[in-house]
């Protein structure tokens, strides 16, 4: 759900916040940006966030926990994927700072998990 995108405020280098929800076993992303960073922020549950480097292709998992609030920063180049491995619903908050472009999408699909 698109929350706050900027062309609501009339601006276009605002980006966009957006919320979601993943159920038990729900895997989102697998992909990575060349013009855009994302944040996240895990309002309930637990998930794990995987992230692969483009490049070098070394990768690695970051636990997150609601218990432990934290904002986590996907700079561009850098493959994602968040996975819900635990029993509760997981509800995220993002922010991307630029808002998704039909003819533009810098969405390029990437297996991470």
């Amino acid at each position: 759900m698109e929350v706050f995108p900027g062309t609501q405020f009339g601006r276009d280098d605002w980006g966009l916040i957006y919320l979601f929800t993943m159920n038990s076993g729900a895997k989102r992303g697998n992909h990575y940006h060349l013009n855009k960073n994302e944040w996240f922020f895990l309002a309930q549950g637990e998930v794990d966030l995987v992230v692969r480097d483009t490049h070098s292709l070394e990768q690695a998992t970051k636990h997150l926990s609601a218990n432990t609030p934290e904002v986590v920063s996907i700079p561009a180049g850098v493959a994602h994927a968040l996975v819900n491995t635990h029993s509760e619903t997981a509800i995220l908050i993002a922010y991307i700072d630029k808002e998704f472009d039909p003819a533009q999408p810098d969405t390029y699909h990437l297996e991470v998990i």
